[in-house]
């Protein structure tokens, strides 16, 4: 999209000017985003009548307000309102007209709110003058005959906005040539999940405007949602024959590598959008996430401070420093990391978890049991925490007890094995092996490669492990 000129948008505005008068008195074809094209010389047609047009209405006003004195009492009030209520509305109007704004619109209905009441003002002033005091109630059914126009106008125009898809599509009904309202009835169908819809509004726009690469990137999005790497793949590269600079599809395309288990060529896509991005904090968090999963664990901290430089507040990239630290051993810099994050996002579950894991680790069984309780204050339902809480339990000693949450545990989510060769062992030193035998098992029928529940069932006495071969 080409960006206007000063020189075209004060042009522009000439034309806009006027058309703010028609809508104000014949309000059709109303939409929330226009299609104005720019006027690009002053000896444009429409620039040129604008033009006259306005000086017409000033001169008159000046010429109306200088003759006050000088006409009789009766068209005073013409000669003071209506140059009044003009001026009202130009000078209100031209400091608004004065601003460029960066995506090209150069129309917007919001600007004559407040210009409308001087317009109004001289409107209605006129009106009376031309039917003249003996014609009053006349003047009055007109003005009522209009305002009830205006108000069944208004009715039907208001239930354009009932839902985004309906405004927008009576926005492309008015303007069918301006590429916006496509790109939002496709943003519309897309929160619908209305994908077949969004992508041929998001290709409407594509044609109305070749050089829209997010267009591309979105139908790139969209095809991802429907399973369909390869044509998302190439969306992603046709934004980027546009604009080879766009960070976005950059990051898009890296991510697309990365599902499919190309490290490398995902690494260069967020390299790539680190180079273009200003703001590139995304593009370090995939590069740190691949370091990390390749055990590069230094490189990893690295980019995931590079992110936390680049945007404030983001708590997922000091959870994931945190998890580095961790890794590496450094347990205090890893809760800092982690507290940081829940600060940023209150009730940060999975930050509270691993610093209560933490301070289990090192035999901190209070603050431990106090970070799973915060997790149950904010997720009442999370099994993690009851599992966390048995951990403390058992650490401290307390098998009983422990039992008890590893069944809540399990009551939640019964299928994560490791609950179970957990409440196994619990059972293993409580010396009730049938018991303890039965949880390996079902840890293993869970999980088969589960080793430990598969070692502990082997530490089991003979007649409560003769059934190991099921197992296996």
């Amino acid at each position: 999209m080409k960006v206007h000129t000063w020189k075209e948008h004060a042009l522009t505005q000439l034309r806009v000017t006027c058309s703010y008068m028609r809508m104000l008195v014949l309000p059709y074809k109303l939409a929330p985003i226009y299609f104005y094209t720019a006027s690009r010389t002053f000896w444009e047609p429409a620039v040129l009548a604008s033009l006259s047009f306005l000086i017409f209405i000033v001169l008159l006003s000046i010429f109306l307000f200088f003759t006050y004195n000088q006409t009789e009492t009766s068209i005073r009030a013409v000669s003071l309102l209506v140059p009044f209520g003009m001026f009202w509305f130009l000078l209100n109007i031209l400091p608004q007209s004065a601003v460029r704004p960066a995506d090209n619109y150069e129309i917007f209905d919001y600007r004559t709110y407040l210009p409308s009441i001087g317009f109004i003002f001289a409107c209605v002033t006129m009106v009376f003058y031309l039917f003249g005091e003996k014609r009053q109630k006349y003047v009055a059914v007109l003005l009522t005959f209009i305002l009830i126009v205006f108000a069944i106008l208004t009715y039907k125009r208001n239930s354009y906005w009932k839902t985004e898809e309906r405004l927008w599509q009576e926005n492309i009904r008015n303007y069918p040539l301006n590429p916006i309202p496509h790109i939002n009835l496709a943003n519309a169908y897309l929160s619908m999940e209305k994908y077949g819809q969004a992508i041929k509004e998001f290709r409407a726009s594509i044609e109305l405007d070749p050089f829209y690469v997010k267009g591309y990137n979105n139908i790139g999005y969209i095809y991802i949602k429907l399973g369909d790497k390869d044509k998302a793949e190439e969306e992603f590269r046709k934004a980027l024959r546009v604009q080879p600079s766009y960070a976005e599809a950059h990051h898009n395309l890296g991510n697309l590598f990365l599902d499919k288990g190309l490290e490398d060529k995902a690494m260069l896509e967020y390299s790539l959008e680190a180079s273009f991005d200003l703001y590139p904090a995304d593009a370090y968090m995939g590069m740190a996430g691949i370091y990390f999963k390749k055990g590069l664990l230094n490189e990893a901290l690295k980019s995931y401070k590079k992110a936390i430089a680049n945007r404030h507040g983001f708590p997922e990239a000091h959870f994931s420093l945190g998890t580095v630290y961790d890794r590496l051993g450094n347990a205090d810099e890893a809760i800092k990391e982690f507290q940081i994050a829940i600060k940023q996002r209150p009730g940060y579950v999975s930050a509270l978890m691993n610093i209560g894991n933490i301070y289990l680790r090192q035999g901190f069984y209070g603050d431990a049991m106090r970070q799973f309780q915060e997790v149950l204050a904010f997720k009442p339902d999370s099994a993690e925490a009851h599992a966390g809480i048995a951990n403390v339990y058992a650490d401290a000693g307390q098998p009983d007890s422990a039992v008890n949450e590893y069944l809540k545990a399990i009551e939640l989510k019964p299928d994560v094995s490791e609950f179970h060769n957990n409440l196994g062992t619990v059972y293993q030193t409580k010396g009730l092996f049938k018991q303890a035998s039965d949880e390996y098992r079902r840890a293993l029928a869970i999980e088969p490669k589960n080793i430990n529940a598969r070692e502990n069932l082997q530490s089991l006495p003979e007649n409560f492990r003769n059934n190991d071969a099921e197992t296996k």
